[in-house]
């Protein structure tokens, strides 16, 4: 499996009545990312509300996705803040056939470094389907210090990281010191340019639920070499990011994919509609774009 390009962390559409997953509504957004040649899929991750989902739902959404298997990537979130469960979680995903498993940092827990290599080890240990680690502090209240990647870049099925804290400096240290072979991903938006230029060699992205097309564009601007189309757009997508996260993730973006698709699509609490304080600004700035043909 080649990891690179572009993955969209894809909202999971719920049914009106707030349970149950909106099959056709899903298939419609993962056909639109298939069209919009996406790299790959995440399924049930943070902006697919996966912590809320049951078990059932989220063993749905996989399955629905890997229909599309032979189109694209499909990559099964499975974080959580218990170290077996998420074990048996990254099991069943080997089991089901998806391509990589994106496991975060245990949330809550707070566990020193040496307890998240254990985390990882643990899980690894139990199945060989590629690992995709994720780091996001800002959700689980811990971060991967360098020299602990380092140690996880040893586990094989460990083939890649998602970078989302937000610190630049960490983030091109990361790419700095990845082994030969090994991948770090984008998982800030407003960085992704920044960090292709230091080696990133693709994104996890919330924008493309919203802009698909954008965000391939941008990744093939620059990897063919035609940089400065590629800050061109970064920069018109830089005036939008905002908007994007107003509200908590993925609040403003499921507003956001609603207008597009003409069809709202609930959340699930404790997250909660978008502000109405908010829709003329979001609405603005989701329609200067449209109107300059990226989507």
């Amino acid at each position: 499996m080649k990891i690179e390009g572009i993955y969209t962390a894809i909202v999971t559409p719920f049914q009106d009545s707030g349970s149950g997953i909106e099959e056709k509504i899903f298939r419609n957004l993962i056909e639109r990312q298939v069209e919009a040649k996406v790299a790959g899929i995440v399924v049930a991750g943070s902006t697919g509300e996966g912590q809320t989902l049951s078990r059932e739902e989220w063993k749905e959404a996989i399955k629905i996705a890997l229909t599309y298997r032979n189109q694209i990537q499909i990559i099964g979130a499975c974080g959580s803040s218990g170290t077996e469960y998420t074990r048996d979680r990254y099991r069943e995903l080997s089991d089901l056939g998806v391509h990589a498993a994106l496991i975060s940092t245990p949330s809550y827990n707070k566990p020193p470094q040496r307890g998240i290599i254990k985390h990882y080890e643990k899980i690894a240990a139990s199945a060989s389907l590629p690992i995709i680690v994720y780091n996001i502090p800002g959700r689980t209240a811990v971060n991967i210090a360098p020299s602990t990647m380092l140690e996880l870049w040893k586990l094989s099925q460990v083939e890649a990281l998602k970078e989302s804290s937000g610190n630049l400096e960490q983030s091109l240290q990361f790419i700095r010191e990845a082994p030969q072979g090994k991948i770090v991903l984008s998982g800030d938006d407003p960085l992704h340019l920044a960090m292709f230029a230091h080696g990133a060699r693709g994104v996890v992205s919330v924008v493309s639920n919203v802009l698909p097309q954008a965000l391939v564009s941008l990744w093939n601007y620059w990897s063919s070499g035609q940089t400065q189309k590629a800050m061109q757009l970064q920069n018109e997508l830089n005036g939008f990011y905002p908007q994007l996260f107003i509200e908590s993730n993925p609040i403003p973006v499921k507003w956001c994919v609603g207008e597009i698709i003409g069809k709202k699509l609930p959340l699930r609490l404790p997250l909660v509609e978008l502000d109405p304080a908010y829709h003329a600004k979001v609405k603005a700035g989701l329609d200067h774009l449209l109107k300059l043909g990226l989507s």
